[in-house]
């Protein structure tokens, strides 16, 4: 992943999307946030709000980390669910 942003300062973060505190933690110090986790369903979820609650919820508890963290670019992408 360096060689892709072009930099040796690059680290790996798993995190609880869900858990603000914990996000906040972890960008502190960051400049650039890369979110790609999200819930993942191969098979049709029986209630939708499975994946897209914490998608929704855990997008904006990132946001908001980066926001009180000052980071200055974030960078989102999207599942082809």
């Amino acid at each position: 992943m360096n060689s892709v942003f072009g930099t040796d300062n690059f680290e790996l973060v798993y995190a609880d999307l869900l858990d603000e505190a914990t996000l906040i933690s972890a960008f502190e110090g960051c400049e650039y946030v890369v979110h790609v986790a999200t819930k993942v369903s191969v098979d049709k979820p029986k209630d939708e709000n499975e994946v897209l609650g914490p998608a929704v919820e855990g997008t904006e508890k990132v946001i908001n980390a980066c926001y009180h963290n000052n980071v200055k670019r974030l960078i989102l992408t999207s599942s082809a669910s």
